[in-house]
Protein backbone atom coordinates (compact mmCIF):
# COMPACT_ATOMS: atom_id res chain seq x y z
CA UNK A 1 0.00 0.00 0.00
CA UNK A 2 1.11 3.29 -0.78
CA UNK A 3 2.07 5.71 1.65
CA UNK A 4 -0.91 8.16 2.07
CA UNK A 5 -3.15 5.84 0.90
CA UNK A 6 -6.32 4.91 3.04
CA UNK A 7 -6.87 1.30 3.68
CA UNK A 8 -10.76 0.37 2.60
CA UNK A 9 -12.22 -2.85 4.21
CA UNK A 10 -13.34 -5.99 1.90
CA UNK A 11 -17.09 -5.70 2.07
CA UNK A 12 -19.58 -7.82 0.48
CA UNK A 13 -23.20 -6.78 -0.64
CA UNK A 14 -24.20 -10.20 -1.52
CA UNK A 15 -27.64 -11.54 0.41
CA UNK A 16 -27.44 -14.92 -1.05
CA UNK A 17 -25.18 -15.75 2.13
CA UNK A 18 -27.63 -14.99 4.50
CA UNK A 19 -30.68 -18.34 5.53
CA UNK A 20 -32.98 -16.10 7.35
CA UNK A 21 -32.87 -13.01 9.77
CA UNK A 22 -34.26 -13.55 13.60
CA UNK A 23 -34.72 -10.53 16.38
CA UNK A 24 -35.49 -11.43 20.06
CA UNK A 25 -35.19 -10.89 23.17
CA UNK A 26 -31.31 -11.14 23.77
CA UNK A 27 -30.49 -10.47 27.35
CA UNK A 28 -32.19 -9.13 30.51
CA UNK A 29 -30.64 -6.53 32.58
CA UNK A 30 -32.97 -7.50 35.79
CA UNK A 31 -31.44 -10.88 36.05
CA UNK A 32 -28.36 -12.77 36.70
CA UNK A 33 -28.06 -14.63 33.36
CA UNK A 34 -27.35 -18.42 33.03
CA UNK A 35 -23.62 -17.24 33.30
CA UNK A 36 -23.64 -15.66 36.30
CA UNK A 37 -23.26 -11.69 35.40
CA UNK A 38 -25.36 -9.05 36.01
CA UNK A 39 -25.22 -7.15 33.02
CA UNK A 40 -26.45 -3.34 34.28
CA UNK A 41 -28.66 -1.03 32.05
CA UNK A 42 -25.98 1.48 32.52
CA UNK A 43 -23.47 -1.00 31.03
CA UNK A 44 -25.27 -2.11 27.77
CA UNK A 45 -25.74 2.02 27.38
CA UNK A 46 -22.00 1.89 27.72
CA UNK A 47 -21.46 -0.56 25.01
CA UNK A 48 -24.13 0.78 22.56
CA UNK A 49 -23.20 4.69 22.65
CA UNK A 50 -19.33 3.36 22.33
CA UNK A 51 -17.69 3.27 19.34
CA UNK A 52 -16.52 -0.24 19.51
CA UNK A 53 -19.93 -1.42 18.86
CA UNK A 54 -20.97 0.61 16.27
CA UNK A 55 -17.87 0.09 14.48
CA UNK A 56 -18.67 -4.33 15.24
CA UNK A 57 -21.97 -3.43 13.57
CA UNK A 58 -20.70 -1.63 10.59
CA UNK A 59 -18.47 -4.17 10.15
CA UNK A 60 -20.05 -7.36 10.96
CA UNK A 61 -17.74 -8.13 13.93
CA UNK A 62 -20.19 -9.88 15.99
CA UNK A 63 -20.21 -13.39 15.08
CA UNK A 64 -22.49 -16.12 16.80
CA UNK A 65 -21.31 -19.94 17.03
CA UNK A 66 -23.31 -23.13 17.33
CA UNK A 67 -22.72 -24.57 20.90
CA UNK A 68 -21.20 -22.43 24.02
CA UNK A 69 -17.12 -21.29 23.35
CA UNK A 70 -14.81 -21.70 26.27
CA UNK A 71 -13.36 -18.45 25.68
CA UNK A 72 -15.31 -15.30 25.18
CA UNK A 73 -12.98 -14.31 22.73
CA UNK A 74 -13.71 -17.15 20.45
CA UNK A 75 -12.70 -16.69 17.05
CA UNK A 76 -13.61 -19.94 15.80
CA UNK A 77 -15.14 -19.35 12.06
CA UNK A 78 -15.65 -23.11 11.28
CA UNK A 79 -18.56 -22.80 14.01
CA UNK A 80 -20.02 -19.73 13.11
CA UNK A 81 -23.26 -19.54 12.15
CA UNK A 82 -24.83 -15.99 13.08
CA UNK A 83 -24.08 -12.31 12.59
CA UNK A 84 -25.55 -9.66 15.01
CA UNK A 85 -26.88 -6.42 13.14
CA UNK A 86 -28.24 -4.67 15.44
CA UNK A 87 -29.25 -4.46 18.97
CA UNK A 88 -31.27 -2.17 21.83
CA UNK A 89 -32.25 -1.65 25.08
CA UNK A 90 -36.00 -1.25 26.00
CA UNK A 91 -37.13 0.92 29.00
CA UNK A 92 -37.83 -2.42 30.86
CA UNK A 93 -34.64 -3.59 30.73
CA UNK A 94 -34.56 -6.11 28.10
CA UNK A 95 -31.74 -5.94 25.27
CA UNK A 96 -33.41 -6.84 22.19
CA UNK A 97 -31.12 -7.66 18.91
CA UNK A 98 -31.29 -9.14 15.46
CA UNK A 99 -29.27 -11.60 13.47
CA UNK A 100 -28.35 -12.96 10.33
CA UNK A 101 -28.55 -16.88 9.84
CA UNK A 102 -25.35 -17.29 8.01
CA UNK A 103 -24.85 -19.75 4.75
CA UNK A 104 -21.91 -21.63 6.44
CA UNK A 105 -21.77 -25.41 7.61
CA UNK A 106 -23.09 -24.56 10.71
CA UNK A 107 -25.70 -22.22 9.50
CA UNK A 108 -27.05 -24.96 7.29
CA UNK A 109 -27.15 -27.42 10.30
CA UNK A 110 -29.21 -24.53 12.45
CA UNK A 111 -31.34 -24.25 9.38
CA UNK A 112 -31.89 -27.47 9.17
CA UNK A 113 -33.01 -27.98 12.49
CA UNK A 114 -35.29 -24.89 12.61
CA UNK A 115 -37.10 -26.33 9.80
CA UNK A 116 -37.62 -29.09 11.95
CA UNK A 117 -39.77 -27.35 14.60
CA UNK A 118 -36.61 -26.60 16.86
CA UNK A 119 -36.03 -23.51 18.48
CA UNK A 120 -32.59 -21.69 19.46
CA UNK A 121 -31.70 -19.16 22.07
CA UNK A 122 -29.22 -16.92 21.89
CA UNK A 123 -26.93 -16.45 24.32
CA UNK A 124 -25.05 -12.61 25.00
CA UNK A 125 -22.13 -13.04 27.32
CA UNK A 126 -19.76 -10.47 25.66
CA UNK A 127 -16.17 -10.21 25.62
CA UNK A 128 -14.22 -7.51 27.59
CA UNK A 129 -13.54 -5.68 30.36
CA UNK A 130 -16.08 -4.03 32.63
CA UNK A 131 -14.84 -0.87 34.23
Amino acid sequence: MREGSKKTPITASNTFSILGTYEGEALDTNITNKNGLDITDAVIDAVLESEDYKEGITNGWFIGYLGHPENPDCMDFERGCIVMTEMHRESNGKVYAKFNLVDTPVGQIVKKFQDAGVNFGISIRGAGDII
